[in-house]
């Protein structure tokens, strides 16, 4: 290569490495040497130079759109930090127009953002006076807000020492003579709530007065403890609940099924938080064996999650299928439905715990299929009751119309239309059970009246005999009879009354307990119901 094509090679070389330089200034200032070089360098053929030329002019070319679209960027971060700057501006302002004096810390994290915000345009002299004047006005007003503050945490000070020294007079007068200790417990409390209600003290006065505090209600719980028997005796309590529910934690460290455990472990955290205390000295005992049992039920349980996971969805496919039946309910009638309904809830409480973000939604559905069935039943009871008294009214229209005949007899036929008046009253259905005594005396008596007239008009027919529910003399056994549907009547009425109101209790531990109170007196009910069934079906017998 001829010395003249090698420092032209050069040249255009050095112009292609600075396309892709970042040194803006440099690079620029380089393309101007470069083409100055070119235009005094040694001859060469015209039509190569001009075609090396125009390499160079490519590269500046380049060079000059990615130099562009580099400042372009800058200037647009510098408008975004400038807009962020803008907002810092106004956050202060909003501090210093609210008189929020008391953000020292908030207001130097905005300083500090504020001058850390890089680039920024040209010219942002404003902004920065109008920061430094708010930072002016808030620091002014700083010193004046601390120095307020300051005044206002002695007298806080005083205020509690005050307050503590009426605690500890209340403290030394306490002796065994005291007889109403609910008065001082009152009276205590009052006084630390005063003390609570007070504001802040300094923060080298804070844990020395705190300390007071706790030391003058730890004296009051002491002589509490020797002076108030039941106090004691609560104490003693609370201790033996604690107790119990430390040995069930233990307890529970042993069941295989995790499930169960796991929410029983909730339950037991549940019930110690809602104890009152216990001895001062004991407290701290008590609760590390109850959280140890606790922890190492917590090590076992993730160790096993996949376990517990697997028998709690089980378990939600368990009470899935219960959910089918229950809606399935209606299909079954109101006569044995309530047996279905108490059958599928003492499944549901048998079923061990579900996975906790579906136990609600499973709960709900169960639960609605109960009431859409329970309320069809009410409604067909409703609808029977209404029939029942439809009927009363019917039955009562029918002895009006007996009382009649006997007013005001027919001149013949009297025995017919009795008879007539008797069929249509016996082919009424049921009526309402509280009534039914009363509206067959009145039938009763109607038709007596009618008959001795019948009787006394000489009429050879005679009306049908009345199918007695109830004996005319006392203690035969129709008598008996009435007397023993009336019992069944009102047994099944409460059976039914039990089993509907079993449907309105949440299955947790509360709502088992009075379930199964319930269920126990449903039972009983039952038991006596099917004796007296027994004994009304012999007494039919000795009827017939």
């Amino acid at each position: 290569m001829s010395e003249q094509a090698s420092y032209y090679e050069d040249l255009i070389r050095k112009a292609a490495e600075l396309a892709g330089s970042s040194d803006w200034q440099s690079a620029f200032d380089e393309f101007d040497l470069i083409k100055t070089k070119w235009s005094e360098g040694p001859e060469a053929d015209p039509d190569v130079k001009a075609a090396g030329y125009q390499a160079i002019l490519d590269s500046q070319r380049q060079f000059s759109e990615r130099r562009k679209a580099h400042w372009e960027q800058v200037n647009e971060r510098r408008n975004v930090n400038f807009t962020r700057r803008e907002d810092l501006v106004r956050r202060l302002q909003d501090i210093v127009d609210n008189k929020r004096w008391s953000q020292s810390a908030e207001v130097t994290t905005l300083q500090r953002r504020f001058e850390e915000i890089r680039p920024l345009p040209a010219d942002v002299d404003d902004q920065n006076k109008r920061f430094e004047a708010l930072l002016t006005v808030f620091n002014e007003h700083k010193v004046e807000y601390f120095v307020k503050q300051r005044q206002k945490e002695d007298e806080n000070l005083l205020l509690k020492l005050t307050i503590l020294e009426k605690m500890k007079e209340l403290v030394v007068a306490l002796d065994g003579s005291v007889s109403d200790w609910t008065a001082k417990d009152l009276e205590l409390e009052s006084l630390s709530d005063q003390w609570r209600r007070v504001g802040k003290v300094a923060k080298e006065k804070a844990d020395e007065v705190w300390d007071q505090y706790k030391s003058v209600r730890e004296a009051y719980q002491s002589a509490k403890l020797a002076f108030d028997s039941t106090f004691r005796g609560e104490l003693e309590k609370n201790k033996a609940a604690r107790l119990s529910l430390c040995d069930k934690a233990e307890e529970l460290l042993k069941t295989d099924d995790l499930a169960f455990a796991a929410k029983e472990m909730n339950v037991l955290h549940k019930r110690w938080k809602e104890l009152g205390p216990t001895f001062r000295e004991e407290s701290e005992v008590l609760w590390q064996r109850f959280k140890t049992a606790s922890d190492q039920f917590n090590d076992v349980k993730h160790q096993n999650l996949d376990a517990i996971r697997e028998s709690e969805q089980q378990n939600y496919e368990a009470k899935e299928a219960l959910c089918v039946k229950a809606e399935a309910l209606s299909s079954l009638g109101t006569s044995h439905g309530h047996d279905a309904v108490e059958a599928l809830f003492r499944d549901w409480n048998a079923i061990g715990p579900v996975p906790r973000r579906k136990n609600k939604k499973i709960w709900t559905r169960f639960k609605t299929a109960i009431d859409a069935y329970q309320h069809q039943r009410r409604k067909q009871f409703k609808d029977a009751r209404l029939e029942q008294r439809e009927n009363l009214n019917r039955k009562r229209d029918v002895i009006a119309r007996i009382n009649a005949l006997a007013t005001n007899p027919p001149v013949d036929g009297l025995a017919d239309q009795l008879k007539q008046l008797q069929t249509e009253f016996q082919g009424i259905g049921f009526v309402p059970i509280k009534q039914k005594e009363a509206v067959w005396q009145e039938y009763r008596a109607a038709s007596d009246a009618a008959y001795a007239l019948v009787r006394s008009s000489g009429e050879r027919q005679r009306p049908a005999p009345i199918r007695t529910e109830r004996a005319t003399t006392p203690g035969d056994a129709r008598t008996d009879l009435m007397r023993l549907k009336k019992e069944c009547d009102e047994l099944h009425a409460t059976i039914l009354h039990y089993a509907d109101a079993q449907t309105y209790i949440k299955p947790n531990k509360t709502g088992t307990v009075l379930r199964d109170e319930i269920q126990s007196k449903i039972d009983a009910a039952k038991a006596r119901l099917e004796l007296k069934l027994a004994e009304l079906q012999q007494l039919r017998k000795q009827i017939s």
